[in-house]
Formats: C-alpha cells, structure tokens, sequence
C-alpha cells in the first residue's frame, strides 16, 4: 500500500499566500511488507518542492517531491525434528529440517510408526512461525510393558536351584539379570542368611532396555532338631550331666514337615560340650527334660550353613540318695490357757548334711495312718490336748514321721472373800465386797458371794461361781481365799426388876464385882440364854434372828443416872403408908412389862423359825446339797 497523495489547495489568488502539507518532509519514510507482515522494503520521501515559494502566481502551481526505496532482507527460523530417550533400532528417520519466516504457518510433519513400538507424537501441533528456532521432538514407547512384573523368591532351602521370576514379555525381548551391578544367572540354591540377595531384571527390546525392576531372593536355612542322648545320676544337688570329656555326638530327630529334617545327600554332623548339657531341675525326677543351649551346639559338613538348630532335647533320671544322716526334731505346744488359739507344734527342724537348695516339706495329721497336710492343727482349749504326727518329706531324701504331744495346761482362777465381824444385833452379818481372778481374754462367769450369819459365832464368807458366761471350767483350776463372817455376843441387859430390900451395906459397893449386881455404868457380857446362837458353829442360815432390845433402851443400863426418872416419895403408894397395894401403879407397870417382854419374844421365834428354814433351802439350792449336808462343806464349788 503506497502513502496517499496530500489533497489540492484551491480557490487561491495571485499573491495569496498558501502552506504546503506538512506530513511528509525529507524525514519521512516508508516500508514495505511481505504477505505475512514481514518488512521487505524501505523508502525515503525527498521532501516537498515548491516553485511559488508559498505565493501564488498567476496560474496552477505543482508542489512535487520523489521517494527513493531500497530493499530489507527478511528474517527466517528453521523447524528441525529430533527423537528423544532411547531410540529403538530400526526406527523410521525423522523429517528434514525447514525454514520459516515471521508469522508463517508451519504445518508438522506426519508421525513415524514401528511394531513393536508407540510413538508418543510430536510435541508440536501446527503453528504460526514466531521469532526463533523451534525443534520439535517424539519418542517411543516399548508396548505391552505395563503387563510386565517380576517376583521374589522365599522360602526354605530345599537343595533346588531358586531366583527370581519376570512375567510379560514378548517374544524376541531379552531379560537381562544383575546383583549389586554385576550379572547374574539368577540361580540360587543355598541359605541366604539374614540379608536376602536382590536381583536386578532388565527387558530389552530392539537394543532398548524398555523396563527394570528387582525383587529379592530368600532361602531360609532349614531347621533340624537335635537329640542327646539319655542319662542318669543319683541326686548329688546339682544339675550338671557331664562334668568334662569329650564332645558329644548328637542325633537329629524325625522331619515333622517339608520344610524341616535333612535333606537327602546333604552333609551336616552336630555335637556339644558335655559341660553344656544339664537336667532341667537337680531334684529327684523320673524322665525329666535335659537342657542345653542350641548356640552350645557345634555343626559341620558341607552343607552346615544351611541348616538350623530348632531344638535341642533328651531326656535324664535323678533318684533319691535316701535319709541317712538326717535327724527330725520336733516340740508341741506346752502351755497355760490363755484362750488365744496356738499351733499345736512349735517348732520343727531337720538336722544333717545337706546338698545345696534342699528344703523340706513340713506336714501335720492327727494320726500316724491319716490325712496330712500342710496346716498346722490348732489348740486352745485346755480339753484340745492331743498328739499331733509330723511328717518331713524332701523328694530328694525321703520322709521322716514322728508324734508330739500339745499340751494347753489349765489356769489358775483365785476366788476371795473379805472377813467382817460386828455384835451380834439379830440382822445378818454379809460381806459382798469379794474378787475373782485370772479370767483370761475378758471371759466371763457368774461369782456371787452366799456367806452370811446372824447368830454368834463364826462361818466361812462362802460364795457360788455358775460356768454361764464364756469361760468354760475345764480351762481352770480354780483355788479358793475365803473369809470369815464373825458374829461377837450382845451386851447382857440388867434386870429391870431389882430386889426390893438391897444390902444397904453390900461387900463392894460400886465395884461391880457382886454377882447380879451391876455396877452402875458398866455392862457385862454374857451368852443370851433361851436360843441356840451361841453354838451354831459353821451355820450360815441364821438370817431370822430374835430382835434384841438395844443397851441404853433400859434407863438402869444406859449408865446415865442423869437422865432416869425420879419419883418423890409421896408419889409412891408404898412410900406414903398407903396400904393398897391394889392401886400400885409400879406393880402394874412391871406386870405389863413381863407380859409384853414374853409376846415379843415368843414373836421373834416364831419369826426366827420360819427366816431359818427359808434360808436353809436357798442356801441348799445354791450350793446344790442334801438337807442332811453341811452347806459349809460345799461354799466353795
């Protein structure tokens, strides 16, 4: 497309002054293109001439100017095409390199093809050149490999030839094998060890290695079981076999599957050290396990590396070396009740020479022929004595029995009664202020204290004891302390009816010492007359007694002349004349005294009586006796 011409001035005068067009000067310039844009030319404007000079003349004027071009040589870029990664042999050439200018559509060659082989396509879709180079690339991909796989090998050794497996390939493709870089036959019989042998395969095709894996290869070592050969020892605590020699020479036990035993042809021999072997316990056994430590046991031959020690067995006897030289001693209990539950043997010992880690069983019955056992019969009660067998067993030895006796001895239970004495005042005389002793373990009985008295004389403070608590009586001896109850006699009471005509002049006067004549303020003692008190000796059923009239109740006996009544002597019938003795007042007086004085006494005889005989039942009750028994005789059951 060439530049545009500027438009024609018109309608100008002479000597009208007019401007030329101002795009276009000496500077301009103008370049051509080729049909994809690319610039192929270039042209320089010369710039305006005008012959007026800008003044118009008489007639048109003609501006003119001239381009002057020259030719640009356009840039081009080549296509090239080129394989990538491995090329197999024989494949198709790839196509001849183009060149190309700016913006020029470049269309890709066709895809090559080969059997065997997928072409990935060009990398390059059609195009429109740009400003560089462009290489377009393929490659080839080998087909069928994604069904290509390999797998390991494990198992035991079997004397067989073993390797890895590759499954896939096509026909005419090579597998290659290698182990840690260096090729292999990938044929592998012996154990492996503990590192599994990793193999390299890789598939060849057309010269191209088209796929690589690898997969290990593991033999384990087969496993054979060992056997010593029998043994047996008297019992000497320890457990050693073999206490030196030679090595022993060991058998091989029977396959128990396919993958176990030797196999046939193989070459292996196994033996140990005789200090190696011992018996599963030192003690007495029949037939017991022998032990030894599979890494003591030494194999060889050709074919040792692959086998294994599963296990190492054989079977021992130890017997007893009997009990000579051994003493058993043993001691019962022996002991005071004290009721607390006690073992009835104390001790036990088994003396003599003994191997080491010997014990014996200790066991009880309580009979030669019985039931033994490990716990230890008991006693606590004075009727558990008995005789208890112990037996002492060791496997090692044999057993020993012998009996002991265990023994609980009765306590001692000490009963006492308090003494008491008072004058004899017609009441009981009781102490109940006793103690018992020697209970053991807060037990209990009933203790009641019986003794009493009333009349005068002297019994034992008896006292009952009931076996009704927990106590049981058998447990105790029972060892008594008791008392004296003591009843001293009452003062004599004067005679309140004293002689009417008394020696004026008797041989003492005052002294006192003239029979029935007491001195004033004195008492004196005599045995009460007209009761049996004064000699029931040892009777304790006196709880009835008569009243007794108290001393200072008679004013002649109170002692107190100051305090008795005074009669004047006019106030007597006697002692005025009066000859009447009918109106004796004081006669009468000692009439109704002697009358109330019998009543009285006869009531308290009465009452006696009956108390008594209350009392002697109780009391024969009590202490559980026969009527015609002295009670004294049984106080102390």
């Amino acid at each position: 497309m060439s530049p545009a011409l500027p438009d024609s001035i018109t309608g100008l005068v002479k000597n009208e002054t007019y401007t030329v067009d101002g795009e276009y000067t000496s500077e301009t310039v103008y370049y051509t293109h080729d049909e994809f844009g690319n610039v192929d030319g270039k042209y320089t404007f010369s710039g305006w001439t005008d012959p007026n000079k800008g003044v118009m003349g008489e007639a048109d004027v003609t501006v003119s100017g001239a381009w002057s071009g020259e030719a640009v040589a356009v840039e081009t870029w080549t296509v090239a095409y080129q394989y990538t990664g491995a090329v197999p042999e024989g494949a198709p050439a790839v196509p001849e390199s183009e060149s190309y200018v700016l913006n020029q559509p470049v269309e890709i060659a066709a895809e090559p093809t080969m059997e065997g082989w997928e072409f990935s396509g060009w990398d390059h879709e059609d195009f429109v050149m740009a400003g560089q180079n462009v290489i377009v690339t393929g490659s080839w991909k080998a087909i069928g490999t994604e069904e290509f796989s390999i797998a390991g090998y494990e198992d035991t050794y079997d004397g067989f030839a073993h390797g890895v497996t590759v499954s896939g390939v096509l026909e005419g493709d090579e597998i290659v094998y290698s182990v840690d870089g260096a090729m292999s036959n990938n044929e592998f019989t012996n154990a492996t060890g503990d590192v599994p042998i990793v193999v390299s395969a890789t598939v060849y095709r057309d010269g191209v290695p088209v796929w690589t894996d690898e997969a290990e290869v593991t033999i384990k070592p087969r496993e054979v079981d060992v056997v010593i050969p029998a043994q047996s020892k008297t019992y000497d605590g320890i457990d050693a076999v073999y206490a030196e020699g030679e090595f022993i020479e060991l058998g091989f036990g029977e396959a128990t599957g396919a993958d176990d035993g030797l196999v046939p042809g193989d070459e292996l021999a196994a033996s140990i050290s005789p200090d190696s072997v011992k018996y599963q316990m030192a003690d007495v056994h029949t037939n017991g396990a022998l032990v030894a430590n599979i890494a003591d046991v030494v194999t060889a031959g050709e074919d040792s590396g692959n086998y294994t020690i599963r296990s190492i067995s054989g079977v021992g006897s130890i017997v007893a070396a009997g009990i000579d030289g051994f003493t058993m001693n043993a001691t019962g209990y022996d002991d005071v009740y004290d009721g607390e539950s006690h073992n009835g043997v104390s001790s036990v010992s088994v003396v003599g020479t003994y191997l080491p880690d010997t014990e014996w069983e200790i066991t009880y019955a309580l009979s030669e022929d019985g039931q033994f056992g490990t716990e230890v019969p008991a006693v606590t009660n004075v009727n558990d004595s008995k005789t208890i067998w112990v037996k002492a067993h060791n496997a090692n030895y044999g057993e020993m029995v012998m009996p002991v006796t265990a023994t609980v001895r009765p306590a001692t239970l000490t009963i006492t009664t308090p003494d008491a004495t008072k004058t004899y005042d017609g009441t009981p005389l009781t102490n109940h202020n006793g103690s018992i002793e020697g209970l053991v373990n807060n037990e209990t009985v009933t203790f009641m204290i019986t003794g009493s008295r009333t009349a005068v004389g002297s019994s034992t403070n008896g006292c009952s004891l009931t076996w009704n608590g927990t106590a049981i009586a058998s447990n105790y001896t029972v060892v008594e302390d008791l008392g004296t109850l003591t009843v001293n006699p009452a003062p004599v009471v004067p005679d309140p009816t004293p002689d009417p005509t008394p020696d004026p002049t008797p041989d003492n006067p005052g002294g006192g010492d003239t029979p029935g004549t007491p001195t004033p303020g004195t008492d004196t003692p005599t045995t009460p007359t007209g009761t049996d008190e004064g000699t029931d000796e040892g009777t304790e059923d006196d709880a009835t007694a008569e009243e007794a009239i108290a001393d200072d109740a008679i004013p002649m006996a109170s002692g107190d002349r100051g305090t008795t009544e005074s009669i004047a002597d006019d106030a007597t019938p006697l002692a005025n004349g009066a000859d009447q003795h009918e109106n004796c007042w004081v006669h009468w007086v000692m009439i109704l005294g002697i009358l109330l004085s019998v009543i009285y006494f006869a009531g308290v005889g009465v009452r006696r009586s009956r108390y008594t005989s209350d009392l002697h039942a109780y009391e024969n009750q009590v202490l559980g006796v026969d009527d015609e028994q002295n009670p004294n005789q049984n106080a102390a059951a």
